[in-house]
């Protein structure tokens, strides 16, 4: 994902989840685990987590519009 790794990694615990969370046109470096999106925004580089879950959820990570 564009030179960049996400750390610490949990193998076996994340799932990668890359997406345009910081709306630049751009993806973003996403990891999903137990219920917490851990990304690295493109637009200024920093790292952010959302709650988006619970432990034994599966994250759905496909492009769509989910605000109408």
């Amino acid at each position: 994902m564009n030179g960049r790794s996400l750390h610490p990694a949990h193998p076996g615990c994340d799932i990668p989840v890359p997406g345009d969370y910081d709306g630049d046109g751009r993806t973003d470096a996403a990891v999903w685990r137990n219920g917490t999106s851990y990304i690295q925004q493109t637009s200024t580089g920093g790292w952010g987590s959302r709650n988006n879950g619970i432990t034994g959820d599966i994250p759905v990570n496909r492009p769509a519009y989910y605000n109408s």
